[in-house]
């Protein structure tokens, strides 16, 4: 395991810190401790691991756990389980029907399960509850825990604005793509990749299936990241209007933290907290 980003200011600005939340899924997790009376973002710490990795970190690996915890500070949690579906909210609620719909996804047979509404889409998100399992560290102090993309679908419909756009959020391991065509979800989910090719190979099959001008088209770019990189570079000309998400009101970014922490990696995350 491998901490890719931190940002930890002095003890006085510590202090500030009343609040705290994570995400975390197969292979990284990540945590953002805010201010919630002046919407600053104090402190931020992302971890990395290879799937394949057994020894993982402790609780006291992570400097903002381990305040959180002295401080006794809450924590919201939202979890990335890929194994999930969406169906109406006009359908009938039935764990049968629920277990077979995941069933035919995933081939687990009486899994445990987890459904949540996403309102403002009508939609029901149905998902495993054996994320826990990727989880490096334990978290006490929990106040909120909800799948990811329950949160994000809710917020990021407010944002639509009748434009035909795709978001890409990266984590280590994997990507969440959501397709936004004529004001409708069109797709969203979580594709494996391990070099640029297998991103931009796709992202250009979802441009051309969805019938959206890859040079017209916004598509948005968030979380872990270099905008630097040869990885994003080799995939940026291919798309006339790929830009990153560097600003999301009320929060605030200072200048110290930026340097080792870009905007873009926790905006996802801070995106999410209107929902709660």
């Amino acid at each position: 395991m491998s901490l890719i980003f931190q940002y930890i200011p002095d003890t006085k600005t510590l202090e500030k810190a009343n609040y705290c939340v994570a995400e975390y899924g197969d292979g990284f997790i990540h945590f953002c401790l805010i201010n919630k009376n002046d919407s600053n973002l104090i402190a931020q710490e992302y971890f990395r691991w290879e799937l394949s990795e057994n020894n993982l970190g402790q609780t006291k690996d992570s400097s903002i756990i381990t305040w959180v915890q002295k401080n006794n500070i809450l924590i919201d949690v939202y979890i990335h389980q890929p194994h999930f579906t969406l169906i109406p909210q006009s359908i009938k609620e039935d764990d049968k029907l629920n277990k077979d719909v995941l069933f035919l996804l995933t081939g687990q047979k009486d899994a445990n399960i987890i459904t949540e509404n996403v309102d403002a889409l009508q939609l029901r998100n149905i998902y495993l509850s054996n994320a826990d399992q990727s989880n490096a560290f334990t978290i006490s102090n929990l106040s909120h825990k909800q799948h990811f993309l329950t949160c994000w679908l809710t917020n990021a419909s407010k944002r639509i604005n009748g434009e035909n756009k795709i978001e890409v959020i990266f984590y280590p391991h994997y990507f969440l793509v959501t397709v936004w065509k004529e004001n409708v979800l069109q797709l969203i989910k979580y594709i494996s990749y391990k070099t640029s090719e297998d991103i931009l190979y796709n992202l250009l099959r979802l441009t051309d299936f969805y019938t959206l001008n890859n040079e017209k088209t916004p598509i948005h770019i968030y979380g872990a990241i270099d905008l630097t990189s040869d990885f994003y570079q080799s995939i940026e000309p291919y798309f006339g209007y790929m830009n990153s998400v560097e600003k999301i009101e009320p929060f605030q970014f200072s200048a110290s933290l930026l340097v080792n922490c870009p905007a873009h990696l926790s905006i996802p995350l801070l995106s999410l907290l209107p929902c709660v």
